[in-house]
């Protein structure tokens, strides 16, 4: 009954053993004439050797792959390319931590991470001195530093993050300046659209595809600036890097969060715009906008839109085609919480999700600065639908909210919104449903207006969410 008898953890003496191992092979095979090793295997063979839980140390590195002043300038970014990923995926995570048994803190794996990046950047400030104008350690040392920008936020939210932000994207801008410059000399072979494909998805909110989030803040300016780039290469390589970087659109579907699929598309294609290599994503992207078309969030108000200072109702439909409700299955599992509940929940292949209380947390978050939200209530679970007054259109009650105006001055309910999942060729895909507008008035009667001149409105912007 000892936890610790469960599995026999990776010490970090066991894992020096390995790497002596490891250096004594590749020691052996560098001494065979005209043979030369493949940098990508090495690193793998390094990768397999090293405990996930460790942080890569300089003298490990060394030992196997040799003074890393001498590396080549694509095999030492491919080095540092992936121990940013292990620190973002990796690294950072107390479920692998907890695997190996390391017994680390929070705080400890926190200090593990802000050392792997250190050694990250000085191993990227030493080749570029080595290499200068060499694009793959720029792009790497951009993605490095977007990476550890997201990160430092993340554990606390900085006035700085904007700033830094910007120098990791115009560091991508350089690199990709540097590709294009390195041109005449390469062959086809040699072509690769890396340099604008980390520069979009750092655009996105984070250097990987896969670490794009809903919450993750688009770089909407870079995106004018990557098309510029992609269109300056003149004449074969033009045709075929602007190729490469379409096809790119359909093929990391796959490895996208469900719910920013839409927002990489929408936002690839004002690069791309209408190229034949992007016409597998364009028909997913015009499915995502014939879906929006069918499905309306409305909000109604129970009653008068005059509501004082009153509480007062508002009713929260879904109002559908009879066609997408007949293929989609209905919404009534929107009226679900399926994690951790008693019932079990099956969702089509999709990971179990609390329906309801996504929504009402949204909507606290929407109304709390100017309402009073006295009670968020759902219908239930078996609820049917009825005809809409439209012929061809249903509706579905979903919810109802019972809110009070902070104010008089308060004269409109915002847009409320709800998450719907859908299946699609990658998978499927979550889109953003959102209602209307709805005025309302919430003065007093017969209150006389305060005078007022001179008026100036200053409106601040926070750019980390």
């Amino acid at each position: 009954f000892n936890n610790r008898a469960s599995g026999i953890p990776l010490t970090r003496s066991k894992q020096d053993r390995n790497l002596r191992d490891l250096t004594k092979w590749v020691g052996k095979l560098r001494k065979i004439e005209g043979l030369e090793l493949d940098s990508e295997l090495l690193m793998r063979a390094f990768t397999q050797s090293h405990s996930q839980a460790e942080i890569y140390r300089l003298e490990e590195l060394e030992g196997v792959f040799g003074s890393l002043e001498v590396l080549e300038p694509e095999t030492l970014a491919a080095m540092t390319q992936q121990m940013r990923a292990n620190l973002n995926e990796i690294w950072r995570q107390p479920a692998v931590q907890k695997s190996a048994n390391t017994n680390r803190k929070q705080k400890d794996i926190e200090a593990e991470v802000q050392r792997g990046y250190e050694l990250a950047q000085s191993m990227l400030k030493s080749a570029l001195e080595s290499h200068p104008g060499a694009w793959q350690l720029e792009v790497a040392r951009a993605a490095l530093l977007h990476d550890l920008n997201n990160y430092r936020n993340d554990l606390k939210k900085s006035s700085n993050f904007s700033g830094s932000r910007k120098q990791a994207l115009d560091l991508f801008a350089t690199a990709a300046d540097h590709y294009i410059a390195g041109l005449p000399e390469s062959g086809i072979d040699d072509y690769s659209p890396d340099a604008f494909g980390y520069w979009f998805s750092a655009a996105l909110g984070a250097s990987d595809l896969q670490a794009v989030t809903e919450e993750t803040l688009l770089a909407k300016q870079e995106l004018p600036k990557i098309k510029q780039a992609l269109d300056g290469i003149e004449g074969v390589p033009g045709v075929v890097h602007r190729a490469m970087f379409a096809n790119l659109l359909s093929t990391r579907l796959t490895a996208l969060n469900p719910s920013v699929k839409n927002r990489y598309l929408e936002a690839g294609f004002e690069i791309v715009g209408d190229h034949p290599q992007a016409r597998g994503a364009r028909k997913v992207y015009d499915y995502y906008a014939d879906l929006i078309t069918e499905i309306k969030l409305i909000s109604t108000i129970d009653g008068d839109s005059d509501v004082g200072e009153e509480p007062f109702g508002l009713r929260i439909d879904l109002r559908y085609t009879k066609e997408i409700g007949r293929e989609s299955g209905g919404f009534t599992k929107y009226l679900q919480n399926q994690a951790n509940a008693v019932n079990y929940y099956y969702n089509y292949g999709r990971p179990q999700e609390n329906y309801r209380d996504k929504f009402e947390e949204a909507v606290r978050a929407v109304l709390s600065e100017q309402f009073d939200v006295k009670s968020v209530t759902f219908n239930q679970e078996k609820a049917g639908s009825k005809a809409d007054a439209e012929y061809g259109w249903r509706r579905t009650s979903y919810a109802y909210l019972l809110l009070q105006a902070k104010g008089p001055e308060v004269d409109r309910i915002p847009p409320l919104k709800i998450d719907l999942d859908f299946n699609d060729v990658t998978g499927y895909v979550v889109l953003p449903i959102s209602s209307p507008v709805v005025p309302i008035d919430a003065s007093a009667k017969e209150v006389v207006a305060r005078p007022y001149a001179n008026v100036s409105i200053t409106q601040t912007l926070d750019e980390r969410r």
